[in-house]
């Protein structure tokens, strides 16, 4: 381990002697990594950001499916990348599932994280907290704005803290559901039929991980496999194992961690012949 900032991360990458380089980090910061690596053409790999999809059909265990959703907000503040913070639910439920999303988000508690009672703590800096607060300002003119969307106030004022928001009606060509948030954001879409919902959970330059609902596993077999995602979790999140390869595709990276195809990406092919 070589810790150190951006002048570390450039030697690294444009030293002679690096073999393999595996970045997990923001497309910007991986841009400067491919820039680094191509004067030596030294292999990349690359684990980037995601706007995972959480699909929620009709016959879907509803409490369960929400629980999950809100989950991807709480956890961390949101930021992480697998969080499946877009969710697309169809339209004899959308409803319910927002007043589900906002009935369990107003029962936790935001705060001081050393507090055994708090469920959420602060974002990571006062720059992630303005880049969040700018995204969530710019889809106030573009969707709902159901719950959250102020800093918090009071005692926390001085903080990094934004309350779990909630943002109905998002159109999935806006900005806030074509970019990572990273934060505590939940944007709400519907669908009308299992080829809109594929065809929305698609449509976003990232590719990293999605989330399927449903009690009809043959329906969902069919769609798990139009999900253009490194990785597609049912009716749950299972965790992910060191034994399966991990990543994703599209702006979301290339290459895996994790399993056979991940010790792979480590290894060289070596062809030898010798005549007898």
């Amino acid at each position: 381990m070589v810790p150190g900032g951006p002048s570390a991360g450039e030697a690294l990458t444009s030293h002679p002697g690096i073999d393999k380089l595996h970045f997990t980090g923001s497309g910007a910061t991986a841009r400067r990594v491919l820039a680094g690596a191509q004067q030596n053409l030294t292999p990349v790999c690359l684990e980037l950001g995601g706007k995972s999809a959480n699909l929620i059909f009709a016959d879907a265990d509803l409490p369960a499916a929400v629980q999950q959703a809100v989950g991807g907000i709480v956890q961390l503040a949101g930021q992480t990348c697998l969080s499946g913070t877009r969710v697309i639910a169809e339209d004899s439920v959308y409803d319910a599932v927002v007043d589900m999303a906002v009935d369990i988000l107003s029962q936790l508690t935001v705060g001081d994280p050393f507090d055994a009672d708090t469920h959420m703590g602060p974002v990571v800096s006062a720059a992630a907290a303005d880049r969040i607060m700018s995204m969530i300002e710019r889809a106030r003119t573009e969707c709902r704005v159901v719950m959250g969307g102020e800093r918090m106030s009071g005692e926390f004022a001085a903080g990094y803290y934004i309350p779990p928001t909630v943002l109905a009606d998002v159109d999935n060509d806006s900005y806030i559901a074509q970019n990572e948030v990273f934060g505590p954001v939940l944007a709400l879409l519907r669908f009308s039929d299992a080829a809109e919902a594929v065809r929305l959970a698609n449509d976003t330059p990232y590719g990293l991980a999605a989330y399927v609902w449903g009690k009809d596993l043959q329906h969902t077999h069919r769609v798990v496999a139009e999900l253009a995602a490194g990785n597609v979790w049912v009716n749950g999140f299972f965790g992910i194992p060191p034994s399966v390869p991990f990543g994703g595709v599209k702006a979301s990276g290339y290459g895996r961690t994790g399993g056979r195809e991940g010790i792979r990406e480590f290894t060289r092919p070596k062809n030898v012949w010798i005549a007898l």
